[in-house]
């Protein structure tokens, strides 16, 4: 029989809690960069929603608020929508041989199979922009969840092999790392990947997200690595929940740097092999961004690098 488990217990491991107030929202060096790039998307408000190819305005973006200020009734609306989600059954094309049983694992199973195609590479960024969106809009449209990502949970699930795709029931573990977090999620780290001159361009900063400063990795790779376990392998990290969270969060920082660089927000860095291997051609803003698996419409990475236009209308706070 195929089970599925919530264990709400996880979350006093990882720091945060279903209670609201468990936790400060922002350091004071992260909010005063999230109000430079705010102020910068104010001021650029009045041209850009001229030349949008969608109606989405500025003060009408949906609002993506970090979970420490999540009242608590909101966590557990979050919690009960993914539960839903671990719950409900794949809609995948059984034909696929995904393994997929679930509907989350639908999305996990997606992640695994396109692995080395959407890492180290110049679509790395817009595709996980594009995956974490649909998912949550799987969260609102299919759960009935009326907020926005990132909040997090842990969970057992049964898509996790990377070599294939089969079904392999197993729980998500996490061997969690403060001294290594402690080291990555710093004022320097962001700074860094930000304002300076380290990410004066779109190459930059993508080396700065993985490589950080040289001795601990970056704030991508390293948070992977900082929640260890399950969210560590590279291909099937995404079975674990808390996938999301972190890469609503490394979404977040690309969203800072495109909105204090705004002259250079739509442009990308990188070829179209993993680390390009074997040599191949720098990605191109004509690229398609495809998940066969979620059923979700074919589109371009060009299409994808505003998340107040294409088919995104969201803000970070």
């Amino acid at each position: 029989m195929h089970t599925i488990k919530i264990q709400a217990a996880v979350f006093a491991l990882l720091g945060v809690s279903t209670t609201a107030g468990a936790a400060p929202y922002q350091t004071d060096y992260v909010q005063r960069i999230q109000d430079q790039a705010f102020f910068a998307l104010q001021e650029a408000e009045p041209t850009a929603v001229l030349i949008r190819n969608s109606t989405c305005r500025l003060e009408d973006a949906a609002v993506r608020k970090n979970w420490e200020v999540l009242s608590g009734d909101e966590r557990k609306e979050y919690i009960r929508a993914v539960k839903c989600l671990l719950s409900s059954p794949a809609k995948t094309d059984p034909a696929l041989d995904t393994g997929a049983r679930v509907r989350h694992e639908d999305f996990a199973a997606q992640h695994i199979n396109q692995t080395l195609e959407v890492h180290v590479t110049g679509n790395f960024l817009s595709w996980h922009r594009h995956y974490i969106w649909s998912y949550e809009k799987a969260l609102r449209n299919e759960c009935g969840y009326t907020g926005y990502l990132p909040p997090l949970q842990d969970g057992m699930i049964g898509v996790g092999v990377a070599n294939k795709l089969r079904y392999n029931p197993h729980c998500v573990s996490r061997d969690l790392s403060s001294w290594l977090a402690t080291r990555i999620y710093t004022e320097e780290a962001l700074l860094n990947l930000t304002i300076r001159e380290t990410a004066e361009d779109i190459a930059g900063f993508q080396t700065r997200l993985e490589s950080g400063s040289g001795v601990f990795p970056g704030v991508h790779s390293g948070g992977h690595q900082t929640l260890s376990g399950s969210n560590s392998d590279l291909y099937s990290g995404v079975v674990d929940p808390a996938f999301y969270l972190h890469h609503s969060m490394v979404d977040r920082v690309w969203w800072l740097w495109q909105a204090l660089h705004l002259d250079q927000a739509k442009t990308i860095s990188g070829t179209i092999t993993f680390g390009n291997r074997p040599p191949s051609r720098n990605a191109t803003l004509d690229d398609p961004i495809e998940l066969p698996f979620l059923g979700v419409e074919r589109t371009t990475i060009g299409n994808l690098l505003d998340t107040l236009d294409g088919p995104y209308c969201y803000v970070y706070a």
